[in-house]
């Protein structure tokens, strides 16, 4: 069975060249849940992104559920 994934969005900021966006990421795989605030950071060049840094407040649940 596959997990469950959801990213929610709570504030997303922006100027010409990154945007800044204050997410909780949502998962469920077996028993195990993941309710886990962060930010996500994308550096856009011409309209599109280009890269993506995630930044989890508890970064140790983050790769404990996912590894």
């Amino acid at each position: 069975m596959y997990p469950y994934s959801d990213d929610i969005t709570n504030w997303a900021a922006s100027n010409e060249c990154f945007v800044a966006a204050s997410v909780v990421s949502v998962a469920e795989k077996g028993g195990d849940k993941l309710n886990n605030p962060g930010i996500d950071l994308f550096k856009i060049e011409n309209g599109k992104i280009q890269e993506v840094w995630t930044f989890a407040e508890q970064q140790s649940a983050e790769d404990k559920f996912w590894g």
